[in-house]
């Protein structure tokens, strides 16, 4: 298994990295700006910086998907005077929006498993789009 310098595993630091980006976006961006300022291997850099591209991307998203779920909402609330309460209740749960951020929220999670076990392998892990730019701005041609 790979060392870093400061001798924990490239393995456990994108590990790390992925797990973070999952659940907070500011200690992704934290743990982004330590491993580039201590100057460690590539595969590290690279993990760390997809995690934080991929943590900024499902961040922005959901946040719309939330805000039109939450419009959706207030817009109904604006008629509830005027409809019945039962189709109040069926027009809440046709929240198209909601459903949506609850696919991607579960797209997100399968996403944590498969770059979490292909990091712990020691690889770069290969996500389309994102690994050519973040292995570009590296400095390398990395195929997606």
């Amino acid at each position: 298994m790979k060392l870093t310098k400061l001798g924990i595993s490239v393995a456990l630091i994108s590990f790390i990295g992925y797990v973070l980006g999952y659940f907070n976006i500011v200690a992704v961006i934290v743990l982004l700006g330590i491993v580039l300022i201590a100057d460690l291997d590539v595969e590290a850099k690279q993990n760390v910086a997809q995690a934080t591209i991929l943590a900024l991307f499902f961040m922005i998203l959901q946040g719309i998907l939330g805000s039109l779920s939450n419009g959706y909402i207030e817009v109904l609330g604006y008629f509830s005077g005027r409809i019945s309460y039962d189709a109040y209740n069926i027009l809440t749960k046709l929240d198209l929006a909601l459903w949506v951020n609850r696919l991607v929220g579960l797209l997100k999670f399968g996403l944590l498993i498969y770059t979490v076990i292909v990091s712990f392998k020691g690889n770069v892990v290969k996500i389309p789009l994102i690994t050519g730019l973040v292995g570009k701005h590296m400095g390398q041609q990395q195929q997606a």
